[in-house]
């Protein structure tokens, strides 16, 4: 494959090449790294069938889409377009029960961008094992490329990055040695907890040296539940410092009640969110679960780190998935 320091260029350069486009949006009302993971699928996915991608203005922000969708903290990679019809380019068309609605809808939205497929076409659902690139000489596993796509495409603009930087530094966040990564809140709907005790399992090569661990959790009562656990082993950190007024408040994170705040608010607690990825990319070591989209994008931007999943592959384990 292209080298890494290389691919976002040649990536970037591929793209525009090809003329047939697809058009995707980065603001659904979903997770950041719901939105992040599934641009990135998509993306790759464009590269391997020489389509490409688009990325649809932002007519009305939802969801961690503040006011224009991926710029809010990203630089921008791919064309930007634009359409009268946005609510039209949604994943809800894909059912097998609009099948006339959709091919009516692909010609009107052809008309008014000049693409030639969408959010509810085959190659925005699911991912392939093996994937063939020509263009970036590899041949083999999809979630090879993805990685690297997905390195290739977290470069935060410049608003974001000072941003974050200056909560980083403000809070002695520069570098830590181990993170941990543990999900609540509306999880709770598609998975079950993880026990606390497995994290804790998990940490016992690192006891008694001094390390410094970090926190990450939507849900900061926790971080008082795992100092107990860990008898004063570790030099704790956690975002519940960042902002403690607001952190005491903080029992979980919920989609729905984050898409109702005000788009400040939003954005201010996306931008906590990214300091919180940015420890967790650089650090030493990374635990957390495959049941969280948090953890699935950090095994890419990761890379060679040491990266522990305390779950199988949970989004394809289907028997431990929660029912109701």
């Amino acid at each position: 494959m292209i080298a890494e320091s290389d691919i976002r260029p040649h990536i970037i350069s591929l793209n525009q090449s090809f003329h047939r486009k697809h058009l995707h949006r980065f603001g659904n009302g979903v997770g950041f790294c719901s939105e992040f993971n599934d641009t990135a699928n998509v993306l790759t996915r464009c590269l391997a069938e020489e389509l490409q991608f688009c990325q649809e203005i932002i007519t009305r922000p939802q969801g961690v889409s503040t006011i224009r969708g991926w710029q809010d903290y990203f630089l921008p990679f791919c064309q930007e377009l634009s359409t009268p019809l946005q609510g039209l380019n949604t994943k809800a068309l894909a059912r097998r029960k609009y099948a006339a609605v959709r091919a009516l809808t692909r010609g009107l939205l052809k008309l008014s961008t000049g693409c030639s497929s969408f959010m509810f076409d085959a190659i925005e659902r699911g991912k392939p094992q093996e994937i063939t690139i020509k263009s970036l000489n590899y041949s083999g596993q999809f979630n090879v490329v993805l990685a690297a796509v997905s390195r290739a495409i977290w470069k935060f603009n410049a608003s974001t990055q000072s941003e974050v930087d200056a909560i980083r530094e403000m809070f002695g966040f520069s570098s830590v040695d181990i993170a941990l990564h543990i999900r609540r809140g509306d999880k709770i709907s598609e998975f079950n907890y993880v026990p606390l005790e497995m994290y804790v399992e998990a940490l016992e090569p690192y006891r008694s040296s001094g390390n410094s661990l970090f926190i990450a959790t939507d849900d900061t009562t926790i971080v008082d539940e795992m100092k107990a656990l860990l008898s004063g082993d570790f030099t704790i950190l956690s975002a519940a410092e960042m902002n403690a007024d607001q952190q005491k408040k903080n029992v979980g994170y919920d989609q729905t009640t984050f898409n109702d705040l005000p788009p400040k608010i939003r954005r201010a607690n996306i931008i906590s969110f990214l300091v919180e990825m940015e420890i967790m990319r650089t650090a030493q070591v990374l635990i957390g679960t495959s049941s969280s989209n948090v953890f699935i994008t950090q095994r890419g931007l990761r890379d060679n780190k040491l990266t522990i999943n305390l779950t199988k592959d949970a989004w394809n384990d289907r028997e431990n998935w929660r029912t109701f």
